[in-house]
Protein backbone atom coordinates (compact mmCIF):
# COMPACT_ATOMS: atom_id res chain seq x y z
CA UNK A 1 0.00 0.00 0.00
CA UNK A 2 3.17 2.29 1.25
CA UNK A 3 6.67 1.63 -0.02
CA UNK A 4 9.49 3.71 0.60
CA UNK A 5 13.18 4.71 0.66
CA UNK A 6 14.57 5.45 4.38
CA UNK A 7 17.94 6.31 4.99
CA UNK A 8 20.31 6.30 7.81
CA UNK A 9 23.98 8.04 7.69
CA UNK A 10 25.04 6.84 4.38
CA UNK A 11 22.54 3.33 3.99
CA UNK A 12 19.25 2.77 2.30
CA UNK A 13 16.51 0.35 2.77
CA UNK A 14 13.05 -0.33 0.93
CA UNK A 15 10.04 -0.68 3.37
CA UNK A 16 6.46 -1.58 2.01
CA UNK A 17 4.23 -0.77 4.49
CA UNK A 18 1.67 -2.10 6.27
CA UNK A 19 4.34 -4.45 8.17
CA UNK A 20 4.97 -5.97 11.30
CA UNK A 21 7.43 -5.14 13.90
CA UNK A 22 9.52 -7.79 13.37
CA UNK A 23 9.63 -6.66 9.50
CA UNK A 24 9.94 -2.97 10.52
CA UNK A 25 12.77 -4.03 13.51
CA UNK A 26 15.00 -6.15 11.16
CA UNK A 27 14.75 -3.12 7.87
CA UNK A 28 16.27 -0.95 10.30
CA UNK A 29 18.77 -3.14 11.32
CA UNK A 30 19.79 -3.75 7.79
CA UNK A 31 20.80 -0.04 8.04
CA UNK A 32 21.89 -0.21 11.67
CA UNK A 33 19.67 2.49 12.64
CA UNK A 34 19.16 3.66 15.77
CA UNK A 35 16.61 1.62 18.05
CA UNK A 36 14.14 4.30 18.57
CA UNK A 37 10.94 4.51 20.03
CA UNK A 38 9.04 6.06 17.73
CA UNK A 39 11.25 5.07 14.91
CA UNK A 40 12.22 8.34 12.99
CA UNK A 41 14.14 8.61 9.76
CA UNK A 42 14.24 10.60 7.06
CA UNK A 43 12.39 9.00 3.83
CA UNK A 44 14.66 9.95 0.49
CA UNK A 45 11.80 8.66 -1.66
CA UNK A 46 8.00 7.58 -2.04
CA UNK A 47 8.33 4.71 -4.15
CA UNK A 48 3.94 4.40 -4.08
CA UNK A 49 1.54 5.75 -4.18
CA UNK A 50 2.77 8.92 -6.43
CA UNK A 51 0.15 10.97 -4.32
CA UNK A 52 1.73 10.72 -1.07
CA UNK A 53 5.03 12.41 -2.59
CA UNK A 54 4.97 15.26 0.06
CA UNK A 55 6.05 12.70 2.67
CA UNK A 56 9.27 12.47 0.84
CA UNK A 57 13.31 14.64 1.74
CA UNK A 58 11.74 14.73 5.48
CA UNK A 59 11.77 13.03 8.27
CA UNK A 60 8.95 10.44 9.20
CA UNK A 61 7.55 8.66 11.98
CA UNK A 62 7.23 5.32 10.36
CA UNK A 63 4.71 3.61 13.59
CA UNK A 64 2.43 6.41 11.64
CA UNK A 65 3.38 5.25 8.75
CA UNK A 66 2.47 1.99 9.69
CA UNK A 67 -0.42 2.55 10.47
CA UNK A 68 -1.89 4.79 8.05
CA UNK A 69 -0.76 1.87 5.72
CA UNK A 70 -3.12 -0.30 7.46
CA UNK A 71 -6.07 2.30 7.56
CA UNK A 72 -5.54 2.68 3.71
CA UNK A 73 -6.07 -1.49 3.01
CA UNK A 74 -9.46 -0.85 4.84
CA UNK A 75 -10.58 1.24 1.70
CA UNK A 76 -12.41 -0.16 -0.64
CA UNK A 77 -14.57 0.91 -3.63
CA UNK A 78 -13.50 4.43 -4.66
CA UNK A 79 -12.47 5.32 -1.13
CA UNK A 80 -8.61 5.67 -2.02
CA UNK A 81 -9.04 8.37 -4.36
CA UNK A 82 -11.83 10.22 -2.39
CA UNK A 83 -9.20 10.25 0.08
CA UNK A 84 -6.29 11.76 -2.13
CA UNK A 85 -8.76 14.19 -3.48
CA UNK A 86 -9.51 15.30 0.51
CA UNK A 87 -6.38 15.44 0.90
CA UNK A 88 -5.47 17.64 -1.62
CA UNK A 89 -8.50 19.60 -0.85
CA UNK A 90 -7.40 20.06 2.66
CA UNK A 91 -3.68 20.85 1.80
CA UNK A 92 -2.83 17.72 4.14
CA UNK A 93 0.53 16.77 4.42
CA UNK A 94 1.23 15.63 7.96
CA UNK A 95 1.06 11.84 8.82
CA UNK A 96 -1.72 13.18 12.09
CA UNK A 97 -3.89 14.90 9.81
CA UNK A 98 -3.82 11.69 7.00
CA UNK A 99 -4.65 9.36 9.82
CA UNK A 100 -8.09 11.56 11.11
CA UNK A 101 -8.53 11.97 7.51
CA UNK A 102 -9.05 7.98 6.66
CA UNK A 103 -11.71 8.89 9.78
CA UNK A 104 -13.09 11.24 8.48
CA UNK A 105 -14.34 9.82 4.52
CA UNK A 106 -17.96 10.51 5.65
CA UNK A 107 -17.47 14.51 4.96
CA UNK A 108 -15.98 14.03 1.52
CA UNK A 109 -17.93 12.61 -1.11
CA UNK A 110 -16.32 12.13 -4.86
CA UNK A 111 -18.80 11.91 -7.84
CA UNK A 112 -17.59 9.92 -10.36
CA UNK A 113 -20.62 9.66 -12.36
CA UNK A 114 -22.73 12.27 -13.16
CA UNK A 115 -25.19 10.59 -15.60
CA UNK A 116 -27.94 9.28 -12.63
CA UNK A 117 -29.71 11.88 -10.31
CA UNK A 118 -30.99 8.87 -8.01
CA UNK A 119 -27.45 7.21 -8.06
CA UNK A 120 -25.71 10.39 -7.17
CA UNK A 121 -28.25 11.06 -4.23
CA UNK A 122 -28.16 7.11 -3.21
CA UNK A 123 -23.64 7.98 -3.47
CA UNK A 124 -24.17 10.89 -1.07
CA UNK A 125 -26.52 9.10 1.67
CA UNK A 126 -23.91 6.17 1.23
CA UNK A 127 -20.67 8.00 1.71
CA UNK A 128 -22.33 10.01 4.95
CA UNK A 129 -24.57 7.81 6.82
CA UNK A 130 -22.52 4.47 6.06
CA UNK A 131 -25.73 3.27 4.57
CA UNK A 132 -29.11 3.11 2.76
CA UNK A 133 -32.54 0.88 2.91
CA UNK A 134 -31.85 -2.26 0.68
CA UNK A 135 -34.03 -2.18 -2.30
CA UNK A 136 -35.23 1.33 -2.27
CA UNK A 137 -33.52 2.43 -5.59
CA UNK A 138 -36.59 3.61 -6.87
CA UNK A 139 -37.32 6.11 -3.86
CA UNK A 140 -37.62 9.50 -5.89
CA UNK A 141 -35.81 11.27 -2.88
CA UNK A 142 -32.22 10.11 -4.09
CA UNK A 143 -32.88 11.86 -7.73
CA UNK A 144 -33.89 14.81 -5.55
CA UNK A 145 -30.84 14.86 -3.62
CA UNK A 146 -29.02 14.00 -5.97
CA UNK A 147 -30.30 16.88 -8.26
CA UNK A 148 -29.74 19.63 -5.38
CA UNK A 149 -26.17 18.17 -5.13
CA UNK A 150 -24.79 19.16 -8.21
CA UNK A 151 -27.32 22.05 -8.44
CA UNK A 152 -25.35 23.42 -4.85
CA UNK A 153 -22.58 25.09 -6.96
CA UNK A 154 -19.86 23.83 -4.21
CA UNK A 155 -18.67 20.56 -6.55
CA UNK A 156 -15.04 21.02 -7.07
CA UNK A 157 -13.65 19.13 -9.96
CA UNK A 158 -10.41 17.02 -9.64
CA UNK A 159 -8.53 14.06 -11.51
CA UNK A 160 -11.07 11.54 -10.22
CA UNK A 161 -14.23 12.82 -10.27
CA UNK A 162 -16.55 16.09 -8.58
CA UNK A 163 -15.40 16.65 -4.87
CA UNK A 164 -18.43 17.73 -2.60
CA UNK A 165 -17.13 18.75 1.30
CA UNK A 166 -20.17 18.47 3.35
CA UNK A 167 -19.81 21.23 5.86
CA UNK A 168 -22.42 19.85 8.00
CA UNK A 169 -20.07 17.08 9.01
CA UNK A 170 -18.12 17.89 11.87
CA UNK A 171 -14.13 16.74 11.13
CA UNK A 172 -13.41 14.73 14.03
CA UNK A 173 -9.34 14.42 15.35
CA UNK A 174 -9.59 10.68 16.86
CA UNK A 175 -5.74 10.74 16.49
CA UNK A 176 -4.03 13.60 18.93
CA UNK A 177 -0.83 12.81 17.43
CA UNK A 178 0.29 10.44 20.51
CA UNK A 179 -1.90 7.68 21.08
CA UNK A 180 -3.37 5.54 18.19
CA UNK A 181 -6.92 5.40 17.58
CA UNK A 182 -8.63 2.10 18.56
CA UNK A 183 -8.58 0.09 15.05
CA UNK A 184 -9.06 -3.60 14.26
CA UNK A 185 -6.55 -4.62 11.24
CA UNK A 186 -5.70 -8.40 12.27
CA UNK A 187 -9.26 -9.85 12.46
CA UNK A 188 -7.67 -13.27 13.77
CA UNK A 189 -6.88 -11.59 17.15
CA UNK A 190 -8.48 -13.09 20.15
CA UNK A 191 -9.20 -10.13 22.57
CA UNK A 192 -8.23 -6.22 22.78
CA UNK A 193 -6.21 -4.79 25.89
CA UNK A 194 -7.46 -1.02 26.76
CA UNK A 195 -3.77 0.26 28.20
CA UNK A 196 -4.20 3.70 30.40
CA UNK A 197 -1.74 5.77 31.54
CA UNK A 198 -2.46 9.38 33.25
CA UNK A 199 -5.68 9.51 30.87
CA UNK A 200 -4.29 8.76 27.51
CA UNK A 201 -5.83 5.24 26.17
CA UNK A 202 -3.79 2.83 24.05
CA UNK A 203 -5.69 -0.37 22.25
CA UNK A 204 -3.41 -3.66 22.00
CA UNK A 205 -4.52 -6.69 20.10
CA UNK A 206 -3.37 -9.41 21.59
CA UNK A 207 -1.23 -11.58 20.46
CA UNK A 208 0.80 -9.33 19.67
CA UNK A 209 4.70 -8.94 19.25
CA UNK A 210 6.19 -7.52 22.21
CA UNK A 211 7.72 -4.54 20.36
CA UNK A 212 3.62 -3.60 19.71
CA UNK A 213 3.62 -3.58 23.80
CA UNK A 214 6.90 -2.07 24.22
CA UNK A 215 5.59 1.18 21.54
CA UNK A 216 2.35 1.38 23.46
CA UNK A 217 3.38 2.29 26.32
CA UNK A 218 6.16 4.62 24.92
CA UNK A 219 3.17 6.43 23.36
CA UNK A 220 1.36 6.83 26.87
CA UNK A 221 4.30 7.99 27.95
CA UNK A 222 4.90 5.27 30.78
CA UNK A 223 7.90 4.57 32.51
CA UNK A 224 7.12 1.23 32.15
CA UNK A 225 4.16 -1.67 31.79
CA UNK A 226 3.93 -1.70 35.23
CA UNK A 227 2.60 1.34 35.51
CA UNK A 228 -0.17 0.93 33.13
CA UNK A 229 -3.42 0.04 34.02
CA UNK A 230 -5.24 -2.97 31.74
CA UNK A 231 -8.40 -3.82 31.04
CA UNK A 232 -9.01 -6.88 28.75
CA UNK A 233 -12.61 -6.57 26.84
CA UNK A 234 -13.47 -7.35 23.34
CA UNK A 235 -13.25 -11.34 23.30
CA UNK A 236 -13.55 -12.29 19.97
CA UNK A 237 -14.81 -15.97 21.07
CA UNK A 238 -17.81 -16.69 23.66
CA UNK A 239 -16.02 -18.83 26.04
CA UNK A 240 -16.92 -16.74 29.79
CA UNK A 241 -15.09 -19.42 31.65
CA UNK A 242 -11.04 -18.52 30.00
CA UNK A 243 -12.42 -14.83 29.24
CA UNK A 244 -13.08 -14.50 33.60
CA UNK A 245 -9.73 -16.28 34.17
CA UNK A 246 -7.33 -13.63 31.75
CA UNK A 247 -9.38 -10.60 33.55
CA UNK A 248 -8.29 -11.91 36.60
CA UNK A 249 -4.63 -12.04 35.80
CA UNK A 250 -4.44 -8.48 34.88
CA UNK A 251 -4.46 -7.40 38.30
CA UNK A 252 -1.51 -9.69 39.51
CA UNK A 253 0.39 -10.80 35.80
CA UNK A 254 2.10 -8.35 33.52
CA UNK A 255 0.64 -7.14 29.83
CA UNK A 256 4.01 -9.54 28.42
CA UNK A 257 2.47 -12.44 30.62
CA UNK A 258 -0.77 -12.31 29.45
CA UNK A 259 0.24 -11.89 26.06
CA UNK A 260 2.45 -14.42 25.85
CA UNK A 261 -0.59 -16.65 27.46
CA UNK A 262 -3.09 -15.57 24.73
CA UNK A 263 -0.37 -16.12 21.78
CA UNK A 264 -0.41 -20.05 23.75
CA UNK A 265 -3.79 -20.43 23.38
CA UNK A 266 -4.08 -19.49 19.61
CA UNK A 267 -1.11 -22.22 18.99
CA UNK A 268 -3.84 -24.38 20.21
CA UNK A 269 -6.36 -25.46 18.08
CA UNK A 270 -8.75 -23.20 18.65
CA UNK A 271 -12.00 -25.42 17.01
CA UNK A 272 -10.94 -28.39 19.86
CA UNK A 273 -9.49 -25.70 22.70
CA UNK A 274 -12.61 -23.16 22.76
CA UNK A 275 -15.01 -26.32 22.87
CA UNK A 276 -17.06 -26.81 25.78
CA UNK A 277 -15.86 -29.81 25.95
CA UNK A 278 -12.16 -29.07 26.66
CA UNK A 279 -12.04 -26.54 29.57
CA UNK A 280 -10.36 -28.65 31.38
CA UNK A 281 -7.68 -28.43 28.78
CA UNK A 282 -8.11 -24.62 28.69
CA UNK A 283 -7.79 -24.72 32.58
CA UNK A 284 -4.07 -26.22 32.43
CA UNK A 285 -2.90 -23.46 30.30
CA UNK A 286 -4.40 -20.67 32.32
CA UNK A 287 -2.77 -22.76 35.69
CA UNK A 288 0.86 -22.91 34.33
Amino acid sequence: MIKVTVQYNDHLVDIHFPCSETTLHSALMEIHAADDNPPELFVTDVIFPEELDHLKDRFVNLDELNYLAKRMESFFGTEEEQFYEAMKQEGFTELKDLINLSFNLNKYCLIQNIGNMGKIGQEYLLNRDGSIPANDDANPKYAEIGRRLMQSGTGIVTEHGILFVDEDVQFQELYDGQVFPPYLYDSSILCTAKAEYHGKVEYLYLPCERAAIDKSIGRLGAPNAESVSIILDDFMVDNPEWMRRLREMTSSESIYDINGLVGAITGVHKKHLLDRGHINSLSFLLDR
